[in-house]
């Protein structure tokens, strides 16, 4: 296992970051599940006033077909938000949702085409701004189309409205955080990318550093879902947990490239209890810093030397 910039950041920890993380403070309590509607209970409920779908595929996409109702999401304009200046600036935040829509009545469901892929980070994003009810449709539009549900091309039109933001400060992990949990046993952090983006033997998109941050456990967002994006039972979900060697008793703090895989991935363990949080800005921000650690290799949970 290949290790990068470990010794510079171990001593920057140890001046810099408290010795007990604001994730390990307390054990890990059990959180209500977010909501997860199939595709039959969904069809049934499109006439509903009060239900926002949010489609988060390409703009090209949705104008050639949609869920009737379904409001397209420009998500590239949500990433800003997800910045380390705007993470907790409410003001950006209320600009930036109110193109959705949603009020106090709302209750929102996102779908994608890419097995929960982006879905699962507006899902977050919305969740963590204190959206009162929104959640993920158990399936994505290829599915619903290949079923032959209701489809159209109308393109829905919603009067902006100020989205009321409301911090879950508790769901969110900050980039000190993450440095503190690297030498914490008490903090698990989990890389919800490939087995070979986590290896190391597959670059970013973006062409930056490879590898994953040390001590993480790899929990691929694939591997709990179906090729449809239909989540898989309980069961099997948890034993993906065993296998990663994810302790659901312990505080978890979930990454990914850019805040979409992980942000499925959070929406899974929320659904069975376990109240993850989520490094929204992921490896796009942390490797930007040549001096911040990175191993490769697949050997889970190793941490820092």
């Amino acid at each position: 296992m290949k290790t990068t910039g470990i010794a510079r950041w171990v001593a920057v920890l140890t001046l810099a970051v408290p010795a007990v993380s604001r994730a390990a403070d307390a054990p890990a309590q059990k959180v209500a599940a977010p909501p997860l509607i199939s595709l039959d209970d969904l069809q049934k409920r499109l006439s509903e006033p009060n239900l926002r779908l949010l489609d988060v595929r390409s703009e090209e996409k949705y104008k050639k077909g949609h869920i009737p109702g379904a409001l397209w999401v420009d998500v590239k304009a949500l990433q800003p938000l997800t910045k380390a200046e705007a993470i907790a600036d409410k003001d950006a935040w209320a600009r930036g949702l109110s193109a959705l829509a949603i009020d106090e009545r709302s209750e929102v469901y996102v779908y994608d085409d890419d097995r929960q892929h982006i879905a699962g980070k507006v899902w977050w994003l919305l969740s963590y701004a204190g959206a009162p009810r929104v959640g993920l449709i158990d399936g994505g539009f290829p599915l619903w189309e290949r079923e032959k549900r209701p489809v159209n091309a109308d393109i829905a039109q919603a009067k902006p409205h100020e989205f009321a933001v409301h911090f879950h400060a508790k769901r969110s992990a900050t980039r000190e955080e993450v440095q503190s949990a690297i030498q914490d046993e008490k903090v698990q952090l989990v890389d919800a990318r490939s087995v070979a983006e986590y290896r190391g033997e597959k670059k970013p998109q973006n062409g930056g550093r490879v590898g994953h941050i040390p001590s993480a456990r790899l929990l691929d967002l694939y591997g709990l879902v179906d090729a449809d994006g239909r989540f898989l039972n309980v069961d099997a979900q948890q034993a993906q947990l065993a296998k990663a060697g994810i302790k659901a008793d312990q505080p978890i703090i979930v990454y990914s490239q850019g805040g979409s895989r992980s942000g499925g991935v959070v929406f899974a363990l929320r659904r069975l209890g376990i109240p993850a949080r989520h490094y929204v800005a992921g490896l796009n921000e942390w490797a930007k810093d040549a001096s911040a650690p990175l191993a490769e290799g697949d050997e889970a949970g190793r941490r820092a030397e």
